[in-house]
Formats: structure tokens, C-alpha cells, sequence
């Protein structure tokens, strides 16, 4: 059996009028790991918006990688952007503007270190790990992809079908994307949970 945790838009904040409830918030992160690891969770994907905005102060930092390195204690951790994660550089985002576009990515620069069990995947692609079950292959929907390049691509494109569980990974209800069941995801609309439990259970 595989355990995976799917978590999203955790919104780690210290200013505005969240200012004063950090310290809640540890808790319940730290709570949230203990849950997980009680559960012997194999893998935790985190995608997208692990911080409110993409230029965290050292106490937002600081709560996010005491967090990330008590997931990783027991359990690899994955993570993908989201839009607070990231700025663009400018008011418009053309095709073809490349890295000079993104003026910040707050994810990056706290895992500058590379700390163990825990990888960061910011770009459009499949990857495929080895697990107690089998292959999983992960198809990255990245939102830096979307900013850089002004929409997202399908991480399937090209790529070869073979054995093993597969799952789509996007922060966005992305509006029509192609899921490699064949599925086109319409933003808000319902369905797209029925869609993503065919993806997830394999079914």
C-alpha cells in the first residue's frame, strides 16, 4: 500500500491581519505532521501557495522549514509553485520571456540548500518515482511555466506511456486541460473531482 498526503494553499503568514496568529499556525503544522506520520504516510505533495507571498520574511521562512524538514523526517516531500509563491518581473508575460521574467520564487530560495527528502519541481514535466508499488509517474502542471510563459502545457505531451500509477499535480483548477486519462478539467466545474479520483485511485 501507498500513502500519499495532498496538501495545498498552506498560506504560511506573519503580516496583515494574520500578523499575530503565527503561532497558531505552528501548531497546526505541527500537528498536521504528527497526524501524517502516525498514519505512516509515504509521500507528501504540497502544491502550490506554501506561503502567502512570494517574498517571505525570515519568520515565514523559518516556520516553513521547520515544517518541510519535520515532513521529511519520515516521509518524502514534494513540492510544486503556486501563484504566492511566485512574482513576475513586470505587468505583462509573453511567450518566450524565459527566467528574466520571474523576479521571485520563495519556494527556490528556501530549499537553496537542498535539504534531504524534500524536492522542489518548478518546470513542466513528468517525473517518475520508484515506490513500494510500483512506478508513479507525476505529471508537474507547473504554475512558473503559466507565469513565464503565459499559460500551462501538458507535462504528458510526448511523453511514452508505460506501466505504473499516474497522477496529475497542478495548483489551479486548470480551465481545459488534457489529464492523460483524456479528460478535459473545466475550472470550477464539479466534476473535476470526479475526475481527479479516477486519477488518483487509478480506477
Amino acid at each position: 500500500m501507498l500513502k500519499i498526503a495532498h496538501i495545498a494553499d498552506v498560506h504560511i503568514q506573519h503580516h496583515g491581519p494574520w500578523r499575530h496568529r503565527l503561532f497558531e499556525q505552528r501548531l497546526v503544522l505541527k500537528q498536521i505532521a504528527n497526524d501524517l506520520k502516525a498514519a505512516k504516510v509515504d509521500l507528501v505533495f504540497i502544491v502550490g501557495d506554501l506561503f502567502d507571498r512570494p517574498m517571505p520574511n525570515n519568520e515565514e521562512k523559518a516556520t516553513a522549514g521547520e515544517w518541510l524538514r519535520m515532513l521529511a523526517e519520515f516521509s518524502q516531500v514534494l513540492l510544486v509553485p503556486g501563484n504566492h509563491d511566485l512574482r513576475k518581473a513586470g505587468n505583462i508575460v509573453k511567450s518566450g520571456l524565459g527566467e528574466d521574467c520571474l523576479a521571485e520564487d520563495a519556494i527556490q530560495a528556501l530549499l537553496s540548500t537542498k535539504p534531504a527528502g524534500i524536492t522542489y519541481i518548478d518546470g513542466t514535466r513528468v517525473l517518475t518515482l520508484s515506490t513500494n508499488v510500483g512506478p508513479l509517474h507525476l505529471g508537474i502542471w507547473s504554475h512558473k511555466t503559466k507565469l513565464l510563459e503565459g499559460q500551462y502545457r501538458s507535462p504528458w505531451d510526448g511523453w511514452t506511456p508505460v506501466n505504473g500509477l499516474r497522477i496529475d499535480l497542478f495548483h489551479d483548477p486548470i480551465q481545459d486541460c488534457i489529464g492523460h486519462l483524456g479528460n478535459t478539467l473545466h475550472g470550477q466545474d464539479p466534476s473535476i473531482f470526479a475526475v481527479l479520483s479516477c486519477i488518483v485511485t487509478g480506477k
